[in-house]
């Protein structure tokens, strides 16, 4: 499995959160303060369930020069209308300070990366205010619809050739 890999281009080194679960806070401030539903407790909870050796859900998280600076997560949903094993992109985030520089694309090719090893025929996620940084990056609208109050496309991304 794909668990530590290094991104020359970027300088970048990516952990697992299973690899450094002492980063599990500093996760949850993030996307709760990034996306704000539910409680900071919630958001803990539900990240220690990436800390197990289940391959999906997990989070990684990008380290810059030993700093963290990002993550992505690949979880299962079952509201949004697909299968319940369908893994989908989620928490992909950066830290204000290093954004539009890279990282958030090479977070998103580690996470697709790691859905291969996995065997996935592709992976989903939903977009309310970025589909357009997917649809560069090769991501496919599947339909439109509403998530959370608000606009938004699921998208996916075929792993298989």
């Amino acid at each position: 499995m794909l668990s530590h890999c290094e991104d020359q281009a970027a300088g970048l080194v990516f952990q697992s959160l299973s690899q450094c679960p002492e980063q599990l806070e500093l996760l949850a401030t993030w996307h709760h303060q990034a996306w704000g539903t539910g409680s900071l407790d919630e958001r803990r909870q539900r990240l220690q369930k990436h800390l197990s050796e289940d391959a999906v859900p997990t989070s990684f998280i990008a380290f810059l020069n030993g700093q963290p600076v990002g993550s992505i997560s690949l979880v299962h949903y079952q509201r949004l209308g697909e299968s319940p094993n369908s893994v989908w992109i989620a928490n992909l985030y950066v830290i204000e300070a290093k954004r539009r520089q890279g990282i958030g694309e090479a977070l998103l090719r580690h996470a697709e990366q790691y859905a291969r090893q996995l065997l996935l025929p592709q992976l989903f996620l939903y977009a309310t205010d970025q589909e357009a940084f997917y649809q560069k990056r090769g991501w496919l609208v599947r339909r439109r619809g509403e998530f959370r109050r608000q606009p938004a496309a699921v998208m996916f991304y075929p792993l298989r050739a």
